[in-house]
């Protein structure tokens, strides 16, 4: 405990950034979905299994169906997913998400599906 007291008395906090997921790609796990842009992931950070509320980065639609839309491309609760991590944005983590694939070249995000088919 001193040690970490020392550290945190010892560090220039001014060059320390604030925390981001930004630029960081995560394996995770839908358990909750929000709305047509939005869900609750879990994934593992920092050697643990950690809860995030998650947004769909470059839309947001409220026209019928769109949760709908979204489930099915998304693959509903328990779907692994791919998220490429944007800043944060009023408690959620902004991200491109992918339906999980061990090909990442061959993938469109689905917030760009979403767009196209214009949700």
């Amino acid at each position: 405990m001193d040690s970490i007291v020392y550290l945190l008395n010892s560090v220039n906090h001014q060059k320390i950034p604030l925390f981001t997921f930004k630029d960081k790609t995560i394996i995770a796990k839908v358990v909750d979905i929000i709305d047509s842009n939005s869900f609750i992931a879990i994934f593992h950070y920092n050697h643990e299994i950690v809860k995030y509320k998650i947004r769909a980065f470059g839309y947001d639609s409220t026209k019928i169906n769109s949760i709908e839309k979204f489930k099915e491309l998304i693959g509903g609760e328990n779907a692994i997913v791919r998220l490429k991590c944007l800043d944060f944005d009023n408690g959620f983590i902004l991200a491109h998400i992918y339906k999980f694939s061990y090909d990442l070249q061959n993938s469109e995000s689905i917030n760009s599906i979403m767009i196209k088919e214009g949700f």
